[in-house]
């Protein structure tokens, strides 16, 4: 069942369909008998085809005068309530009467009153539609607090939640028990009661709240009655409370004097012990009651003098002699053979033309069946209305009197208060736009949100993967450990200590300045890329862990390698016997691995842009709204805003986590690498030069020798590269560096220009082009009430005045359908051609 249950197309109904049509209601299917024919006294012509037409407008406007919610005018209207004890048979006489079906189940099945309407649709071939929503006037509290009007529940302000709308009849059942279980389950939430499978578990056994049932079908009477739990006695469980709220529950609907009640009592049973019975009479309700002897098929020969005299008036008198009805409903062989109404209907009728009704009772037989207990309600609820009617029209009349009054002590209104809520917003975009686009004013906020794309952009620069130049193995701490292809060769040592004692079987210097024979090579086996590598093989070898918090150093996250390091990942990760043969998988996952924290970067930039935005809003807000900022145009714009911002940082964050997830897919480009490559290569020789020229001459300083100075220590390069230095063992290894640092330079300026542009136009342009049109709209710039309400200068009195003026609308119209009302003194008894006719002073104004 669903909420949004697409409408069928209006069908005629088939042999097998149980919507009431006119047909139906016309008495169609005994066509052979004649129209005015009775059978057993009963009449052909349907009960409620009747009472549409002797009572419909004035049932249809007690109906309006109801969804009006004017109950401090109006606290009791005419109405109907079905009460009895439980298992009664109350159930089916709500269903006779109104042709659906409600839950039936073992014991109390009624655990929450039920607001039954039915109405006619207007076009016949308009098919059959319930809507279900629960109206909820009370919460649940702990018991016995005080001033309660039930133990367990507090009174609130009453609102009203759609629940669902059907189309087909027999899915009515399994609503009503989803619509009763979301109601004795109130701290869990709708939605759960409307899939497929939900929870038969209840919270609370009993609830004050109701379960409104609308029906619309064509053929339909204007019927409203309260359908209220069955009266008990005592609870299975021993929970006394219980048995207390029900009986408060139902007297709070007796006691009402315009209500008219329908009492249910099983003709089986006594009716002195009828707990239902007792509540009648102890609100002195009798002379507004109808009796109702449900399943007489159950009673013996014995007990027809006792129906007799109840009939007669001579026991368990109501309000009048003829008070007290019979009815049959169908027995659950019936119900299980999906016996349709117009059946039901039928067999009662049969049930009747039998002894001892057509005998011994045969004087009652006006007061036999459904279709008479039918009539008697149309009567009764119009004589009623009709008597009801002066006194509502004068608590209508003289509160309208009232509130013009007091309206009468307000100042008037601004001549426009649109035009003001409209001038607020547009001076509320315009400070937005200023602000967004520099206008030469306001420059501040564009200069703060640049910093941070500035900040971003060394942050990436920060994070380039760097590599330690020194050769593997030499130990005299004098050379820098951050040479990398971005900085200058050092002109002077270094005198900072580099890792103690760390031997790789690498080539060393000798004191006589030739490089050592030896070399071991490197160990296989270490983890390649297939395999991670130890995080402290890839980070700073001088901190020797990695810091990652986001709002701290973001370097200490970049991809910094020694040289003996990138040879032992490239033979790890290398199938070839063959010796300097380096896996492009390796270098992938070096780039991968240095491209890594950018995630951070991206998210670190989007935090610092929307919280620069957020305060140039506020900004904006208090600028162009300085002089209202305690009225709740002032809050509603800052709502307004603060939603819009929120959609669009949505989006924006979307497609960034989209974009950085694209670089860390893997490496692509289409980029002169090759000669973009070969500069980073050269830096990284000269660089790498330098330090084998300065690891040299500080062993031979470190040996006695005397040296030159540094600039003519590297104006010798040449000759000592083609001498005493030779070939450098790990020139592969810095080719490989220097693609790695190429291509992260290439990714890293494409990944800020990309995320420039999603926020340059997907969060400022797109703020700046549509804070306009959705202030104006979510402000509702065109309701000039609601605009009067938003630029208040004091909140709370003008909240009475809005109550007023909504109440003062209420009020007209419900005096105006008053007026319009058939028996109404003030029109003689005219039609009903405006108010609650057919065409319906609309109600969208209030």
């Amino acid at each position: 069942m669903s909420p949004n249950t697409p409408r069928p197309e209006p069908q005629l109904p088939s042999s097998g369909d149980t919507t009431i049509m006119d047909s139906e209601m016309s008495g169609s299917s005994q066509a052979h008998q004649p129209q005015n024919a009775t059978t057993n006294g009963q009449p052909e012509s349907n009960a409620m085809l009747d009472l549409a037409r002797h009572s419909r407008q004035l049932i249809q406007g007690i109906h309006r005068l109801e969804s009006l919610n004017i109950d401090a005018t109006l606290p009791s209207l005419p109405r109907f309530i079905v009460v009895g004890d439980q298992s009664a048979g109350k159930s089916s006489i709500v269903e006779a009467i109104c042709d659906i079906t409600v839950p039936r189940d073992q014991g109390t099945c009624t655990r929450c009153p039920f607001q039954i309407t039915t109405s006619a649709a207007s076009d016949l071939r308009t098919g059959w539609t319930c809507e279900i929503s629960l109206h909820i006037r009370y919460k649940p509290v702990p018991h016995g607090r005080a001033g309660d009007e039930y133990e367990g529940w507090k009174q609130q302000e009453l609102v009203e939640y759609p629940f669902a709308t059907l189309h087909d009849k027999s899915l009515l059942g399994d609503g009503l028990r989803r619509a009763q279980c979301a109601i004795l389950n109130p701290s869990r939430g709708l939605k759960e009661y409307l899939e497929e499978h939900y929870s038969n578990d209840i919270e609370v056994a009993f609830s004050p709240n109701v379960v409104s049932i609308k029906i619309e079908s064509a053929g339909l009477p204007e019927l409203s009655f309260f359908d209220l739990p069955g009266a008990i006695n005592v609870d299975a469980d021993g929970h006394d409370h219980l048995v207390t709220l029900v009986e408060k529950l139902i007297k709070s609907y007796v006691r009402e004097p315009d209500t008219l009640v329908l009492l249910a009592c099983s003709a089986d049973q006594d009716i002195e012990n009828s707990t239902a019975f007792r509540f009648v009479k102890e609100c002195k309700a009798e002379g507004r009651c109808l009796g109702v002897l449900t399943k007489p098929d159950l009673i013996g020969p014995m007990r027809i003098p006792l129906i007799e005299h109840i009939l007669t008036g001579q026991k368990f008198k109501l309000a009048n002699p003829n008070a007290w009805f019979v009815t049959k409903q169908l027995a659950q062989e019936d119900l299980e053979r999906g016996c349709d109404r117009a059946q039901a209907r039928r067999i009662e009728s049969a049930f009747f033309d039998q002894s001892p009704w057509t005998t011994t009772l045969a004087a009652f037989a006006a007061r036999f069946g459904t279709t008479h207990l039918q009539s008697a309600v149309s009567e009764k609820l119009t004589e009623q209305i009709l008597k009801n009617l002066p006194t509502i029209f004068a608590r209508v009349e003289d509160r309208l009197c009232k509130v013009d009054a007091e309206l009468a002590g307000f100042p008037d209104k601004p001549k426009s208060a649109c035009l003001t809520v409209l001038q607020a917003c547009d001076d509320i975009s315009c400070a937005v736009s200023g602000y967004i686009i520099a206008d030469g004013t306001n420059i501040a906020f564009r200069s703060t949100y640049k910093k941070c794309f500035e900040d971003a952009q060394a942050q990436l620069a920060n994070l380039r993967p760097r590599i330690n130049l020194n050769t593997p193995g030499y130990q005299k701490p004098s050379i820098s450990l951050d040479s990398d292809g971005s900085d200058e060769a050092p002109s002077q040592p270094s005198t900072q200590a580099t890792p103690s004692k760390r031997k790789r079987g690498n080539p060393s210097m000798s004191c006589n300045g030739t490089p050592s024979t030896s070399r071991n090579i490197p160990v296989r086996g270490t983890p390649g890329p297939r395999t991670p590598v130890h995080p402290q093989a890839v980070l700073n070898p001088r901190s020797g862990r990695t810091n990652i918090d986001m709002n701290g150093d973001l370097q200490a996250r970049r991809l910094m390698l020694r040289l003996d390091e990138v040879r032992r990942f490239y033979d790890s990760g290398t199938n070839s016997g063959l010796p300097d043969q380096q896996n492009p998988k390796v270098t992938d996952w070096m780039i991968m691995k240095s491209v890594r924290p950018w995630e951070q970067v991206a998210s670190k930039l989007m935090d610092e842009i929307v919280q620069v935005t957020t305060d140039m809003l506020k900004d904006s807000l208090n600028a162009a709204l300085a002089s209202r900022k305690e009225t709740r145009l002032f809050d509603d714009a800052a709502h307004v805003l603060e939603t819009l911002f929120a959609k669009l940082v949505a989006g924006v964050k979307e497609r960034i986590t989209n974009t950085v997830a694209c670089e860390l897919r893997g490496p692509l480009t289409y980029q002169d690498m090759k000669s973009m490559s070969a500069k980073t290569h050269k830096k990284l020789q000269d660089d790498r030069a330098n330090i084998r020229i300065d690891e040299h001459f500080d062993t031979q300083e470190s040996c006695g020798k005397k040296v030159p100075l540094k600039p003519a220590q590297y104006a010798q390069r040449k000759e000592l590269e083609a001498g005493m230095l030779g070939m450098d063992d790990w020139g592969h290894e810095v080719r490989a560096m220097a693609t790695l640092q190429t291509y992260y330079d290439i990714a890293a300026a494409r990944l800020h220009d990309t995320l420039a542009l999603q926020i340059d136009y997907n969060l400022f342009h797109l703020l700046r082009t549509e804070v306009s049109d959705t202030l104006r709209t979510k402000i509702r710039i065109t309701d000039e009430t609601h605009c009067v309400g938003l630029i208040a200068e004091d909140p709370a009195r003008e909240a009475v005045r809005a109550r007023l003026e909504a109440e003062k609308g209420k009020l007209t119209v419900a005096l105006k359908a008053l007026r319009s009302l058939p028996g109404s003194f003030e029109t003689g008894g005219g039609g009903g051609a405006e108010g609650f006719g057919s065409s319906p002073v609309p109600l969208g104004v209030l």
